[in-house]
């Protein structure tokens, strides 16, 4: 399994492009070291791995993505397609702010990672 490329399609504004460009590099870098995770709701994997995972957590509010990354990352190989790009909207980033977007984000990263819990507020 793995994560794809994420490009705005929308993106007026160069800065949105760097965001998910350092973004894109980020997740690419952290599944390379063993650290599977998203960098957006977009991840594949086969379908008896996520039978074997139970499929997505439909108690998380959000991280659910990465719940099924990091457990289909320990049953097989999880991989950063550099080769396929999905096309995604700007706009909930435009609507937040790119810093307020980071921490957001941040915050429910760490909240996952570190004790499996969620963000209630998103």
């Amino acid at each position: 399994g793995g994560v794809f490329r994420l490009s705005l399609y929308d993106a007026a504004n160069v800065k949105y492009i760097i965001v998910y460009e350092i973004l894109n590099r980020l997740i690419k870098f952290l599944i390379g070291i063993g650290f599977h995770m998203t960098g957006g709701s977009c991840l594949a994997c086969s379908r008896s791995i996520f039978k074997k995972i139970s499929g997505f957590n439909e108690r998380l509010m959000n991280n659910d993505d990465h719940d099924v990354a990091r457990k289909a990352g320990k049953l097989g190989k999880f991989v950063f397609f550099d080769d396929i790009i999905v096309h995604t909207s700007s706009r909930r980033v435009k609507k937040m702010g790119i810093l307020k977007s980071f921490k957001v984000y941040s915050k429910a990263v760490l909240l996952y990672f570190l004790n499996h819990g969620y963000v209630r507020d998103y």
